[in-house]
């Protein structure tokens, strides 16, 4: 039996997966360079599963979640960011507002093309709160995708 790495999309032997959320064993060691690299950045970032898994995340990915800081390591990132959608489901992908989200499709799109997704407008209707606005930029590494959500610009 095997399972597929969810970095980089090469099968490996059941029980060889570095934690539940399906590393091979050499992506699982590039992990830190990953968290280093998302740390770096200015805006909210995480890295993203083909299903919208966060995989790694920055402080400040973790300063907007409706966990109030909780780390989001294991959940979907529409559960995470307290999406109405995810919330009302318990599963962020699954509603039929999903396929219209900007943020899914930038995942998506990234993800098939390879391309940079850059700055794509999305508003976040979370279950509590206001609705908050942001720009979303995705970009594919190995099989996930990095995508960070910037407050637009004044």
């Amino acid at each position: 039996m095997s399972t597929t790495c969810v970095l980089c999309g090469t099968a490996a032997k059941q029980g060889a997966c570095h934690d539940h959320l399906g590393f091979c064993q050499s992506c699982a060691m590039t992990l830190p360079s990953f968290e280093a690299l998302l740390e770096s950045l200015d805006s909210p970032a995480a890295l993203l599963s083909r299903d919208l898994v966060i995989l790694s995340e920055n402080r400040r990915l973790r300063g907007i979640t409706h966990d109030g800081g909780s780390t989001a390591v294991g959940a979907k990132i529409g559960l995470a960011l307290g999406c109405v959608h995810a919330a009302r489901t318990e599963e962020c992908g699954r509603t039929d507002a999903c396929a219209e989200c900007w943020l899914r499709r930038s995942v998506d799109l990234a993800r098939i093309s390879g391309a940079r997704i850059p700055g794509v407008p999305w508003d976040l209707l979370p279950h509590t709160g206001p609705r908050r606005p942001y720009a979303i930029s995705a970009v594919k590494t190995r099989e996930a995708v990095v995508v960070t959500l910037r407050p637009p610009a004044a």
